[in-house]
């Protein structure tokens, strides 16, 4: 099996992640607010993977490096408005610091 890769697709508002040249699923993400490249929350309403991939810890690889590329960014707060997301970012502390203020 391939290593999962994921790419922020920039006019599409979404990471998108992949097993070799499959695409496995995406993290749909918003920009709101401020000003500059990036707004002063970034709002993550949706993260899906497909139905034959689901279970295998894709979701929580491709919701790690969509943080991972926020925060590198310069995001200093998210909004998970997908359910996924807010259950994750609960369960990993080093997370938190993203959500609120």
């Amino acid at each position: 099996m391939s290593e999962l890769t994921v790419r922020r697709e920039e006019g599409r508002g979404r990471y998108e992640a992949y097993l070799g040249d499959e695409q496995v699923g995406v993290a749909d993400f918003v920009e709101v607010g401020g000003s500059g490249d990036v707004g002063d929350a970034v709002v993550l309403p949706h993260v899906e993977v497909a139905p034959r991939h689901q279970g295998q810890g894709y979701a929580s690889q491709l919701t790690r490096a969509t943080l991972d590329d926020l925060r590198a960014r310069g995001v200093t707060r998210i909004v998970p408005q997908c359910p996924y997301v807010r259950a994750w970012v609960g369960k990993h502390p080093d997370y938190q610091d993203l959500v609120g203020s």
